[in-house]
């Protein structure tokens, strides 16, 4: 099945809002556990954000994705804690209303046909 820009869109709001719950509840006793799953929803996120259409992609937004995605794979063994959730705090609050307006947007292409 293929996944539509819509679909894959919904997918990364999806993943960031996961994201935002765990690391909302946070300790120290399941900080392991949480950036484990913080990792996985950004590397979802990054592989959502490949199948969305090339014309919605706004060009900083999917370079510094990319950038995320690409360290999180293929550089996983060099990725800090510190890292993780620096980009929790920093990116995620910029990418959420970027996905927003992309769902939007996609909303009223096809309203409009």
């Amino acid at each position: 099945m293929r996944i539509t820009s819509s679909q894959a869109l919904l997918d990364m709001k999806a993943a960031v809002g996961r994201i935002g719950s765990y690391a909302a509840s946070v300790n120290r006793t399941n900080l392991s556990m949480v950036e484990d799953a913080v990792e996985r929803n950004l590397v979802i996120l990054y592989e959502a954000s490949k199948r969305v259409s090339p014309r919605l992609r706004p060009r900083t937004f999917w370079v510094r994705l990319t950038e995320i995605g690409e360290r999180l794979e293929f550089r996983y063994d060099a990725v800090t804690s510190a890292e993780v959730w620096a980009i929790v705090e920093q990116d995620l609050p910029v990418f959420t209303p970027v996905i927003d307006d992309l769902i939007a947007k996609v909303k009223r292409d096809q309203k409009n046909g």
